[in-house]
């Protein structure tokens, strides 16, 4: 277990930082990782499945698909542009719970000439405000 939450600790390289810019938002709130597609992707945080979109392709919409996860305090963890989600609306998840891969559906780009893979990660606590995911991703055990 300690191999793989290290391997999910170490997702990929961070492309956006929280507060960095996109081209679609001068000030980016959430953490841009990029990896390949197919690449799991762990629950940072515990709570229930809320909001599940599917059926995206690379252009479609803003965040493509995506699985967001609501915590005890009511904070909205979305995890976007997934390649597959493998949790449905309703289910229990604990921390390290893969919840699906990396893709890039939705406004996706590289400026690299690549797929433009990545997981975004964006939180919103309960009063609506954006929240830095950093501390999330190096707090996983």
């Amino acid at each position: 277990a300690q191999q793989a939450s290290a391997a999910f600790k170490n997702l990929g390289t961070i492309t956006t930082p929280f507060g960095g810019s996109t081209r679609f938002e001068a000030n980016h709130p959430a953490i841009d990782i990029a990896n390949k597609i197919g690449t799991p992707i762990p629950a940072y945080v515990g709570g229930t499945v809320t909001d599940i979109r599917k059926g995206q392709v690379q252009g479609s919409p803003d965040f493509g698909n995506f699985v967001v996860i609501t915590d005890q305090q009511g904070g909205q963890h979305r995890y976007s542009h997934l390649n597959q989600s493998y949790v449905r609306i309703g289910q229990q998840i604990n921390p390290g719970t893969t919840l699906g891969t990396i893709g890039n559906t939705g406004q996706t780009y590289s400026q690299t000439g690549g797929s433009g893979a990545h997981l975004e990660y964006r939180i919103r606590d309960l009063y609506g405000r954006f929240v830095n995911p950093a501390e999330y991703i190096s707090n996983f055990k």
